[in-house]
């Protein structure tokens, strides 16, 4: 007598090894949004793997202070930047870009990120994962992680208004220059 672990999620077929529940719902309902969207994730994944390891991950380092400290221009109540305030890092897991230690306010970034300059990011929460490479990819890290300090709880609304505003400035400055003097 035959136990089946794994169902279709979209019809009654059912299956003994979860590789081939997998293989049917992909392969016979591709036109599910779900899907699509698991395999548009799949696809940019694929393309980021692409992309080379170029750069040294401690000249990359170097911007994220100095755009910390452009933010910190609008924001009186930000901690004053200090040297180890930033520093990256090759032992988060491999699905983090970035992490942050409230209590010390210490950022860490992955090497991985800093060496290829480019990641796959959900742009302020809405469920739009895009890649995105240098500037614009460095300012939406530095607003996430910022955000978590005096933050309370995880992920919330007062956690995603803070980061909007925090990005808003940043790209203020990106467009005006003031980012880069």
């Amino acid at each position: 007598m035959n136990d089946w672990n794994y169902g279709c999620l979209f019809c009654d077929a059912k299956f003994l090894k979860r590789k081939d529940a997998v293989n049917h719902t992909y392969d016979n309902h591709s036109d599910q949004p779900r899907i699509q969207e698991a395999l548009a994730v799949k696809a940019r994944k694929q393309e980021l793997k692409q992309i080379p390891f170029v750069y040294d991950p401690a000249e990359k380092l170097k911007v994220f202070p100095k755009y910390y400290e452009k933010l910190k221009d609008s924001f009186f109540h930000l901690p004053k930047l200090t040297k180890r305030m930033f520093q990256f890092s090759s032992k988060l897991a491999s699905n983090r870009l970035a992490e942050t230690n409230c209590r010390d306010q210490v950022v860490f970034v992955a090497q991985k990120v800093l060496r290829r300059d480019a990641a796959i990011l959900d742009i302020m929460n809405n469920r739009n994962l895009q890649i995105m490479k240098g500037t614009l990819m460095h300012l939406e890290i530095l607003s996430h992680e910022i955000a978590h300090w005096h933050t309370r709880g995880g992920h919330n609304s007062q956690f995603y208004a803070k980061q909007k505003r925090y990005f808003d400035v940043l790209i203020n400055k990106l467009i005006s220059g003031e980012l880069y003097k």
